[in-house]
Order: structure tokens, then sequence, then C-alpha cells
């Protein structure tokens, strides 16, 4: 392990987190028997990640970066849960598209990698413009190829 960071209910790797979120309403009803109070989960490469107690997501946030682990919080609304992310591993970042029938509570998905080529996706409630912000989409570009009349 690169950077040891115990999380109060497991030691994880700092070096590796990729995605700090709070917890959605629907996992935190899964954690609910533990007797716990989670507020925050921490994900990262390789499959390691945890929940946090009673902190919140900018004081996490703020911890690592303490560490010299810096995460971007991404923008949000009061009625959408924070997220925080390594931007300078985002490989990759689209616009999420849901089912007719399934409620757009994503935003993107994007897809991670590690400088030693570990890879993770993860759906965001965060919008592709703020995790990538200033990117324009290849449709918005104008032009075309060479020659194409």
């Amino acid at each position: 392990m690169e950077k040891p960071i115990d999380i109060g209910n497991k030691t994880i790797d700092a070096a590796k987190v990729h995605l700090i979120r709070d917890i959605a309403p629907e996992r935190l009803g899964a954690l609910a028997n533990t007797g716990k109070n989670f507020t925050v989960e921490i994900r990262a490469l390789g499959g390691s990640g945890g929940f946090v107690e009673d902190l919140s997501l900018k004081e996490v946030v703020a911890a690592f970066s303490n560490l010299g682990e810096h995460l971007t919080l991404l923008p949000g609304s009061a009625e959408q849960l924070g997220e925080a992310v390594r931007t300078s591993w985002v490989q990759s970042a689209k616009d999420f598209t849901s089912r007719p029938d399934q409620p757009a509570k994503f935003g993107s998905v994007v897809i991670f990698r590690h400088p030693d080529g570990a890879t993770a996706e993860e759906w965001l409630i965060a919008k592709r413009s703020d995790v990538i912000p200033n990117t324009p989409l290849l449709s918005g570009l104008s032009g075309g190829p060479k020659g194409a009349s």
C-alpha cells in the first residue's frame, strides 16, 4: 500500500481512490442494520474502498488533500448527492442515457485510469460537462473530414 489510511472500519490505499461520494438513500438502506452512521462512500481502483462515519463529503475530501491526494468536488444541487473525483485519472466521460422506463438518476458514465493501468467505470450524478468542463462533444464540432462536401 502506497498511502494507507484508516477510515474507521478498514485501511485502504489513499493513492488508489478515484471517487468519494455521499451515500445514496437506497445504498444507506442496505447499511442501516450495521448500527453505524455511514455518510460517505470511498471508491478505489482495484475494488478496495469503504464507508466513512459521521464526516461530510467536504471533510473527507479535505483529509485526502492533506495527504497529497487531490480530488475535485463536482457541482451539485441541494437535491443531488455530492461527488468528488480524481479528474487527472478521467480517461473518458459520456452522458448517461437511461431507458425510457427508468428515472434519469445519473448524469454521466466515467472511466477512470490509474497511472499503473487499473481502470474503473462509475455512473455519476454529475453531468459529463461537470466532470470534464469545456470539452466539446464531437457532434458539436463544426466542419468535418477534409474534402467532405
